[in-house]
């Protein structure tokens, strides 16, 4: 039998649950990732958009399912749940899609599900 409260429950906070993982799963990875290498020089110009924002946003407009440019606004809305630490255009998260780290830190997202399911 279906229990409809806990139906309803699960449907309202759905969202809210999915943010809350993102940033949590993103900040665990990047952290994993900081501690095993060498901190990154930075070179001349502006500075970088912080690789795990990116991959947080990026994971954000998945679930959504929606383009660069809505993403962005997304981005706007979201920003301090996901704990973002500055707004970025459209264009950054198009390039994020290409960028070596971002790249990491999802495969380390990976790596913490994996390391989850076969710890029970």
């Amino acid at each position: 039998m279906t229990n409809w409260a806990q139906y309803d429950q699960a449907q309202i906070y759905e969202m809210i649950d999915y943010l809350d993982n993102i940033r949590d799963l993103v900040d665990e990875a990047d952290k994993r990732i900081k501690e095993r290498a060498p901190p990154r020089k930075r070179g001349p110009g502006r500075p970088a958009v912080d690789p795990a924002d990116i991959a947080k946003t990026l994971l954000l407009q998945t679930y959504t399912e929606s383009s660069n440019r809505v993403a962005e606004g997304f981005l706007l809305l979201f920003r301090e749940k996901l704990d973002i630490s500055r707004h970025f255009s459209y264009k950054t998260i198009e390039r994020g899609y290409d960028r070596e780290p971002v790249n990491e830190i999802i495969d380390e997202i990976v790596v913490i599900t994996n390391e989850s399911v076969e710890g029970k």
